[in-house]
């Protein structure tokens, strides 16, 4: 592949990039469950652990951005298909689970109004209603009626800009070294504006990095080891300094978190992801190889359905479990054995979900299972081909 990402057994991504995604799936989780026991007593470890989790959590959904501004804006720079097959093949990716959970969750906002997003006026409602099944809300500065859907609807919009990037620089003739200049520039004015306007949220300049990611991976791989090597000689430190900031963030008291917090979301984070990236990518084998097992990339691979399913455990936990176990939640045991189990039950959901209706769709939508190369990420039951693969973007 002459322009960017290549592995000797997938070309399509490399396999650490499952595994990656599976950490991000963790990290998304927590973020949103810890928020339940924000309000209830916590022993000092489990204080700690939900003061990292809260400070941290978010940058899985940082990372999902980064993968997808860097896979699409890859597959439009090799534009081995036209704009409009890869947008519709993405679209009957996204799009039916999404319908089928958004349909879910105008059913119960109709059921508990004053439980959901819904505006009261019965026009602006069917209006907003709309909006949702098209994901425009979170484009409009509104609340989505699903949370997920503000990443799908800013990951569509990427999907345009990526093509219209990279037809940009393939009609100019740009060097390499331009366009990772080009791009770089592009994602200091993105987060320059989305912080002062709030016209979008300005962790989306993941997306820009992740096209520049792109530019820079291909360039190391065209010059051989001795760029491999100097880009691990800046990317380990940075990760390492990076996540320095953020204990420091986290642990480092009120004033130093005042301090610290533009540093944190809108440097050191970017920073730390795309170094991180940049040594799954280069690092040494152990490091590939821990972030390749099974398990980590079985998650990865239903890394999607799993983002748009593990709401509901945070639900259930919230309406039902936490209020019956009442003021024996706030117990170690109790809350240690929650964490697990609300990990092992959204999991549980979310293979459900991709087995009984995501897969489905997918092969109906796709005309049937298209065998693909190393799919080892998936067991049997998971996936039967690349082309059907939760985790494919």
């Amino acid at each position: 592949m002459a322009h960017t990402l290549c592995s000797p057994r997938d070309p399509v991504r490399l396999r650490q990039m499952d595994g990656l995604r599976g950490v991000a799936m963790i990290a998304v989780f927590f973020f949103h469950f810890s928020a339940l026991w924000l309000s209830l007593p916590a022993s000092r470890p489990a204080a700690l652990f939900l003061g990292f989790v809260r400070a941290n959590g978010g940058i899985g959904t940082d990372f999902f951005m980064l993968l997808s501004g860097l896979f699409a804006y890859n597959a439009r720079m090799k534009a081995k298909k036209g704009f409009p097959e890869f947008l519709s093949g993405r679209i009957r990716r996204i799009y039916p689970l999404y319908f089928l959970i958004c349909f879910f969750y105008v059913e119960a906002s109709l059921l508990a109004p004053e439980l959901s997003h819904l505006p009261p006026h019965p026009a602006a409602a069917v209006l907003y209603i709309v909006e949702s099944f098209l994901m425009l809300p979170p484009l409009f500065g509104q609340h989505p009626i699903y949370d997920p859907t503000w990443t799908l609807s800013y990951i569509i919009l990427f999907y345009f800009i990526a093509e219209a990037v990279a037809r940009l620089f393939r009609g100019t003739g740009l060097s390499r070294r331009w366009r990772i200049i080009l791009l770089c520039c592009a994602a200091l004015a993105w987060a320059a504006v989305g912080e002062r306007t709030a016209l979008w949220p300005a962790r989306t300049v993941e997306f820009w990095l992740g096209m520049a990611l792109s530019e820079a991976i291909g360039s190391v791989q065209e010059h051989g080891r001795s760029w491999r090597n100097a880009a691990l000689a800046l990317a380990i430190p940075s990760v390492v300094f990076c996540s320095g900031l953020w204990l420091i963030s986290t642990f480092g008291g009120p004033s130093r978190v005042s301090l610290l917090f533009p540093i944190d979301r809108l440097v050191s984070v970017p920073a730390g992801l795309l170094s991180f990236t940049v040594v799954a990518f280069f690092g040494p084998e152990w490091w590939k190889t821990a972030l390749s097992c099974k398990y980590l990339r079985f998650l990865g691979a239903i890394s999607y359905p799993y983002y748009m399913t593990h709401g509901f455990t945070v639900k259930l936990f919230h309406c039902i479990i936490l209020p019956w176990l009442g003021a024996a939640a706030s117990s170690p045991v109790c809350f240690w054995t929650s964490q697990a189990a609300g990990l092992m039950m959204s999991v549980v959901v979310a293979l459900l979900v991709h087995i009984c209706l995501d897969k489905q769709l997918v092969m109906q939508l796709r005309g049937g299972f298209a065998t693909a190369p190393d799919c080892a990420s998936c067991p049997r039951f998971v996936c039967a081909g690349r082309s059907t693969c939760a985790g494919a973007a």
